[in-house]
């Protein structure tokens, strides 16, 4: 199984490096300890997975359902009214995706389903209380739940090739190397990790009954993944085929200083000093954005290579969220029963009252020249939507 030594080794020396308070550090270190006891379980029950149940590699993916995007460009709102309505969708929950297991995951299962019949859930209860303790002011900015659907990002937390978490973490300089670990890797190193995320989402539908439609939805490493699968190389048509990919467009200049203050926020949660270092990664959260912007518009301009792309605006999504849902059903081919029909439509409901925060660049210390002229080409092809 996959393990990023330099990244661990590099996420020890952030909290060292970091300036934050003994608790802070503390806690990110414990949920580093956490993430490699996963990684070490893993490693011990992945070889019960192909003894027991070798047939799994042949389970079939069809037709599955991508949601790409830049952070804060309405990614996590889309996934929640698109993902969590229809029976026919199936998707890996938060806690699930450090325990990419087929064995492992059953004993979840069943410790899951004893908790529900003996203490009418209260242990469940008491770990989600204990992760929106920790995400703190997080939450309000970003809502996530141990028991919903997120991002396939976390599948490589534990392995220690997320730039999300590693920055996240501890925002040290040491860190900036870890924003863009895709881009910095070799093809062949691009290649295991595709394999490693396909086997996994292989593992998810084999214990999933009927023949459900796998959904995600990709932000940091798996989002250039399949932008270089959409535009220079084959990786994504090697793996997924069919796929259908929704890519949520937004203004740079939203996006950009709205993912400053997430961090900047998450830093903050944790005890850590916002100053010059928070700075200097700020730039390669700029850097990041910009240069995924680029390859988004290439791809673009290359016919998404072929696959099956549909452009969203995020405004549309904002403005018109019913409308535009039940447009991306149709196209999907996805019909509601009655009763997920009376859940979307009040999700939905609750969503027309969101309030997107706007924030400026400047206040973190840059400018939009330098953002317009890095984002031209983007601005330039989906000037409708933006």
């Amino acid at each position: 199984m996959l393990f990023n030594f330099t990244n661990f080794l590099g996420f020890l020396q952030a909290i060292i490096q970091a300036d934050g308070t003994i608790r802070g550090k503390l806690t990110i270190f414990t949920g580093g300890i956490l993430l490699l006891s996963a990684h070490i379980l893993n490693v011990l029950f992945i070889t019960l997975d192909c003894v027991l149940f070798p047939h799994y590699k042949k389970t079939t993916i069809h037709s599955p359902i991508f949601i790409i995007g830049n952070a804060r460009s309405g990614t996590t709102l889309l996934e929640q009214l698109l993902f969590q309505h229809s029976s026919q969708l199936s998707y890996q929950k938060s806690y699930e995706m450090n325990f990419p297991v087929i064995s492992l995951r059953m004993v979840l299962r069943f410790l899951g389903h004893t908790d529900r019949k003996i203490f009418n859930g209260n242990i469940a209860s008491f770990f989600e209380k204990l992760q929106q303790s920790n995400l703190g002011a997080i939450a309000s900015v970003h809502p996530s739940s141990l028991y919903s659907a997120n991002e396939d990002e976390a599948l490589f937390n534990h392995t220690f090739h997320s730039p999300a978490y590693l920055l996240g973490a501890a925002p040290a300089e040491t860190q900036g190397e870890k924003l863009r670990p895709f881009g910095n890797l070799t093809k062949k190193t691009q290649s295991r990790l595709m394999k490693y995320y396909f086997r996994c989402v292989q593992k998810h539908l084999f214990l999933e009954p009927g023949n459900k439609r796998y959904c995600s939805k990709h932000v940091t490493l798996l989002k250039k993944i399949t932008l270089l699968g959409l535009w220079e190389n084959d990786y994504l048509k090697e793996y997924f085929p069919d796929a259908t990919v929704i890519y949520l467009i937004r203004d740079p200049l939203k996006v950009i200083p709205s993912a400053m203050n997430l961090m900047k926020i998450s830093w903050q949660q944790f005890g850590y000093k916002t100053g010059e270092s928070t700075h200097w990664l700020n730039q390669q959260i700029l850097d990041e954005i910009c240069e995924s912007c680029e390859w988004s518009a290439n791809a673009a301009i290359n016919n998404w290579h072929g696959m099956n792309v549909i452009p969203l605006s995020y405004n549309d999504l904002i403005n018109e969220p019913e409308k535009t849902v039940r447009s991306l059903y149709k196209s999907l081919h996805i019909e509601l029963t009655p009763e997920e029909e009376s859940n979307f439509k009040k999700d939905c409901f609750k969503a027309s009252d969101y309030q997107s925060a706007e924030y400026s660049i400047q206040d973190f210390g840059f400018s939009e020249s330098d953002i317009l002229s890095r984002t031209q080409n983007y601005r330039q092809h989906f000037k409708e939507s933006i």
